[in-house]
């Protein structure tokens, strides 16, 4: 696992799935393979299994390490949780352990910040210890934005999370009643150079974490810069939106923070400057950004989810 920095701010990624297929229908309800003519690079297995059409991403968080905190971007899927999705049910995955390969025990985290309240967000907030759901952080504060609480609790009371299983029950809703969570303004600061950054429409309270140093700035945007036009009743986004604003980076020539084919949309940016404009997201549209090689034998058929 490679770290990265931007400034004085530590960046790794724990991996809990290396590659996932998401049905190309699902994440963009206006896909068609004619899209995929104007951006060829996409059509490599590393990115879209053609034969499935689904795009591969990997699942996984991100750790933040300051001078002052420990931060923790967006839990995955979790352990033992009961999905309707037979890919997502009752996984035993050693993310815990990733986590420590780090050098960070749960006991060091500080803040976990959910960017918005989907299954594959909030998995790791709870473990399940003697027949419970606790927090798997116990000293942290947990930060969600109210309006995302406020929407997705009313979408749990009114048993409407069918398709993924009740999540919001045995991951979210045990961080309220144990009076770990912190309900704020989707532009609340975290600490001195990272606050959040509203990013409503895959999600009515999605956020980014943004951070912004000296050193450099990024913006770890959860859902959103994959489905740049929300379809409520799917979550999808706009597939032709999201191939121009690609393309049109591509020709400015600008430079990441993280490997080449890992890029992600960035903005503003100029090569062998660490002051960097970048955008990436918690569950990377591709393998771990923070990786230059695949692991072994991670190049075999993606884990798929219908």
């Amino acid at each position: 696992m490679r770290a990265r920095s931007i400034g004085g701010v530590e960046v790794a990624s724990v991996v809990e799935l290396e590659r996932v297929g998401l049905p190309a229908a699902m994440v963009f309800p206006d896909w068609s393979k004619d899209l995929l003519t104007q951006e060829p690079q996409w059509t490599t297995p590393e990115f879209y299994d053609a034969k499935a059409e689904t795009i591969i991403v990997a699942m996984q968080s991100f750790l933040l390490k300051t001078r002052h905190h420990t931060i923790l971007v967006d839990t995955c899927i979790g352990n033992d949780k009961p999905r309707n999705n037979p890919h997502f049910d009752q996984l035993r995955l050693p993310w815990l352990e990733r986590l420590a390969a780090t050098g960070t025990r749960v006991e060091d985290v500080d803040f976990v910040c959910c960017t918005h309240m989907h299954v594959d967000h909030v998995g790791w907030n709870t473990r399940l210890d003697n027949g419970r759901w606790v927090p798997t952080f116990p000293k942290a504060r947990y930060i969600f934005a109210k309006t995302e609480w406020e929407h997705w609790q009313r979408m749990s009371k009114e048993n409407k999370l069918e398709r993924t299983g009740d999540y919001v029950a045995d991951s979210v809703l045990p961080i309220v009643e144990a009076g770990r969570a912190d309900m704020v303004a989707t532009d609340h600061e975290i600490e001195d150079g990272i606050r959040l950054d509203p990013l409503p429409g895959h999600t009515p309270g999605l956020v980014g974490v943004h951070v912004k140093n000296a050193g450099g700035e990024a913006i770890f945007c959860g859902g959103h810069e994959h489905q740049l036009r929300h379809r409520p009743e799917a979550g999808g986004g706009d597939a032709a939106r999201v191939l121009r604003a690609h393309r049109r980076h591509q020709h400015a020539g600008g430079a990441d923070a993280f490997p080449r084919r890992h890029r992600r949309l960035c903005h503003g940016a100029r090569r062998g400057q660490l002051r960097i404009r970048v955008r990436l997201e918690a569950r990377a549209r591709v393998r771990s950004p923070l990786r230059t090689a695949p692991r072994r034998g991670s190049d075999g058929p993606p884990h798929r989810i219908a």
